[in-house]
């Protein structure tokens, strides 16, 4: 990670590898607070999965993370009060919002031209849950690998449960479903399931991890 001391002395983070899959913005460097990520810093990291920035940070910067198409999920600390045109264009796969402050204090914040960003469902006053993963996680039907059948049990559980139905599935069959480890089985878990098989079918070596970031 790469970054720039401002004039106040505080820093910005400027950049990174690009093959970077997690990304934790620290909230200080050698005992100076990081209080920006800067213009492009993280543009076009198409490996990117998951980015936590701290409360240190109060400003994020114009297409700092543009074109981040594997990015599924943020976590943005409440002292946040600006984020950049575009900061998160394009970032196709972004699903999850942990935002540590309040909706109305999340409302107040410039974010235009962000649509990936504010088209995510935004979750108040929280961090990205810890994720335990198991020899059973994603394994819906038992038989030790991880296919698009379990990808279609875990969406025909959720279709069932959004219809007022029961979902169908057993106790290990719940706890298998819900990868993401949010205590509810939804779409996106159906989806971490299917992109994870997709990614071994290719030949790919991948972790629930990555995928859930």
């Amino acid at each position: 990670m790469t970054y720039d001391y401002l004039d106040d002395g505080t820093i910005e983070i400027t950049g990174c590898n690009t093959s970077v899959t997690e990304v934790e913005i620290p909230s200080e460097i050698d005992g100076v607070a990081v209080t920006s990520i800067g213009d492009g810093a993280f543009s076009y990291c198409d490996s990117l999965t998951s980015v936590t920035i701290p409360d240190s940070v109060t400003s994020i910067g114009y297409y700092a993370f543009y074109e981040c198409t594997s990015l599924t999920s943020v976590t943005i600390g409440d002292s946040v009060m600006s984020i950049g045109a575009y900061a998160f264009d394009s970032c196709t796969s972004l699903i999850d919002v942990y935002y540590t402050g309040t909706e109305s204090e999340w409302n107040e914040i410039e974010k235009s031209y962000n649509i990936c960003l504010t088209s995510a469902t935004i979750h108040y006053g929280e961090e990205m849950p810890d994720i335990t993963v198991t020899d059973s996680t994603g394994d819906l039907d038992g038989d030790s690998e991880i296919t698009v059948q379990d990808a279609y049990l875990c969406q025909c559980a959720f279709a069932n449960a959004a219809a007022g139905k029961s979902d169908g599935l057993t106790n290990a069959q719940q706890t298998a479903a819900d990868v993401d480890g949010d205590g509810n089985i939804t779409v996106q878990d159906a989806y971490i399931i299917q992109r994870y098989f997709a990614s071994l079918a290719a030949g790919n070596t991948v972790t629930w991890e990555e995928l859930i970031g």
